[in-house]
């Protein structure tokens, strides 16, 4: 019984690992149901994108989680490192591609929508799946050289984990199936203190779907991640953001996290992704260049100084 139960424990992260492939499969379910749903009714089914686009993002959240518990639990192994590599490739490199090209059909059947250019219609898909097939490479090149790289306190390129999230979002924001003002303003719409808050997510959460819908603008941010996943740029990791702070900060963090995702989960998410592209691009260019330049001026000592 008690070996049972330890097998039990050490194989935690893998169950993790594996739901996480599994949201991400039913990601591209999703987006395959969307297409599908098309061709029998002539509709697109705009649920079954933003569903896409949250299990994505949910996938993002089991694959933090089972690094977690794999060192909160000591059960790490070859085996599961494999296996989180293998399903970060299919939930942050294939499943956003799928849910780029679907979200492609899509502009080119409702081209007002998104505002999409002549030559970007349906005559052009065959290039569109060029163009999704480069986010796959991207990812299996990022997931490649981070597995035979040494541990450092940065990332080597953007990590897929982020790229892939951050391109479900985008994708996928004007298609979320809870907005805002369906949520949880309408449960504090009577507490009359809130309110110039709950117009403010309102108001933030409508021009950021109003930019969204801007298909080039999709298409640069797909192009940008794609080729910041495989840069040498140095994107900096949570740790390093969290290890300044105390216990007492990092719960009011914390808070102000849960209460801004509360009046509206799409646009904390995107301003949290974008603060930490931004402060990354600003380490990469500023600190990290400091830190390398210290770390060779330590090594680099006299004969009389290393006795």
């Amino acid at each position: 019984m008690r070996n049972f139960i330890r097998q039990l424990i050490k194989s935690i992260p893998n169950l993790i690992t594996t739901a996480s492939l599994f949201l991400a499969f039913t990601s591209i379910l999703f987006c395959l149901q969307s297409v599908s749903s098309f061709r029998k009714i002539n509709f697109f089914e705009d649920n079954y994108i933003g569903l896409a686009g949250i299990f994505i993002l949910l996938s993002m959240l089991f694959d933090m989680l089972d690094g977690f518990s794999a060192r909160l639990l000591k059960v790490s192994s070859p085996m599961g490192m494999e296996m989180d590599s293998l399903s970060d490739f299919v939930a942050f490199g294939v499943a956003p591609a799928v849910l780029f090209f679907v979200v492609t059909l899509l502009a080119g059947i409702r081209p007002s929508f998104y505002n999409i250019p002549e030559f970007l219609k349906n005559e052009h898909f065959f290039i569109m799946k060029l163009f999704a097939f480069l986010f796959p490479i991207a990812a299996m090149y990022r997931l490649s050289r981070f597995n035979i790289a040494s541990k450092n306190d940065w990332f080597c390129g953007m990590p897929s984990t982020f790229a892939g999230g951050m391109s479900a979002l985008l994708f996928s924001f004007s298609f979320l199936p809870v907005q805002p003002d369906l949520f949880f303003l309408r449960f504090i719409s009577g507490l009359t203190f809130l309110k110039p808050l709950t117009d403010t997510a309102v108001k933030l959460h409508n021009t950021a779907t109003g930019l969204l819908q801007n298909y080039l603008l999709l298409l640069f941010c797909y192009f940008f991640l794609t080729f910041m996943m495989v840069s040498h740029f140095k994107f900096f990791k949570l740790h390093y953001f969290l290890r300044p702070l105390n216990r007492n900060k990092k719960i009011i963090l914390l808070a102000a996290i849960t209460i801004c995702g509360l009046l509206s989960y799409t646009v904390t998410l995107l301003f949290i992704a974008s603060f930490y592209l931004v402060f990354s691009l600003i380490y990469g260019v500023l600190v990290y260049p400091k830190i390398i330049k210290t770390k060779l001026h330590d090594t680099k000592k006299t004969p009389a100084e290393s006795y």
